[in-house]
């Protein structure tokens, strides 16, 4: 996805905040909730969907991640009624097509096609609501640790292990090549509190990840979720 097509995403997201904010005749027939407090705590689990991206790395290999859908896990804790602060754990399994540089003089290249990254990423965020009552927009920052694995065969080794199905078992298995490194994020959405303990959540945010000889890509991502309140006081 495009730098335009992540803003023109963002911008509709805005948007619709905006346009629900100011229909309060349509939220007080529909919701009845009014979002966290200080001192309530959350958990929330949903589908987290990561946007296309292009990653250029050194010597003309590039790489093309396709867009999938993973999953996100986590929590929050209000320290007021606006500002909380909260971790979370997400995966994805993404293809992506590579075309890769070569050493050789003069230099080619060559493609990878179906390959595989499985992605896991530990965040820790703040995040600031807006407003009060049923919708709230809101806004977030965070930072964490991001592992990826490639998939891809660097060697391969012999052994013997206890496999949890077929038990002692002997066999030859592949190393992959995989990186991790240190990542940021932004982000910003909108909460929909349909009851004091139960909300939805529709958010953006723009996370990169400190790749090895990649630089530092960004990656778009849109989660929805679902959220359980637990009120530290009623």
């Amino acid at each position: 996805m495009n730098q335009r097509t992540k803003m023109s995403f963002v911008l509709g997201l805005l948007l619709a905040a905006i346009a629900l904010t100011v229909a309060p005749s349509v939220q007080a027939q529909a919701l009845s909730g009014g979002g966290g407090q200080a001192h309530d705590s959350e958990f929330f689990i949903g589908p987290s969907f990561l946007l296309s991206s292009d990653v250029n790395y050194s010597h003309g290999t590039t790489v093309h991640v396709d867009s999938t859908a993973g999953f996100k896990i986590g929590g929050w804790y209000y320290l007021t009624d606006h500002f909380s602060l909260g971790g979370s754990y997400a995966y994805a399994n993404a293809s992506f097509n590579a075309t890769i540089g070569s050493a050789s003089n003069p230099p080619g290249s060559s493609s990878l096609s179906n390959g595989h990254l499985y992605i896991n990423q530990f965040m820790f965020n703040a995040r600031y609501h807006f407003l009060n009552g049923p919708i709230r927009p809101y806004v977030l920052a965070g930072m964490g640790w991001n592992y990826t694995d490639s998939n891809v065969a660097t060697g391969y080794s012999s052994g013997c292990w206890w496999d949890p199905w077929w038990g002692y078992y002997c066999g030859t298995y592949a190393h992959t090549k995989s990186t991790n490194g240190f990542t940021y994020q932004i982000g910003g959405g909108l909460e929909v509190n349909f009851s004091r303990t139960f909300a939805l959540t529709l958010g953006y945010n723009e996370t990169w990840v400190d790749w090895s000889h990649g630089g530092t890509p960004g990656f778009g991502g849109v989660d929805f979720m679902f959220v359980w309140r637990f009120p530290g006081h009623w």
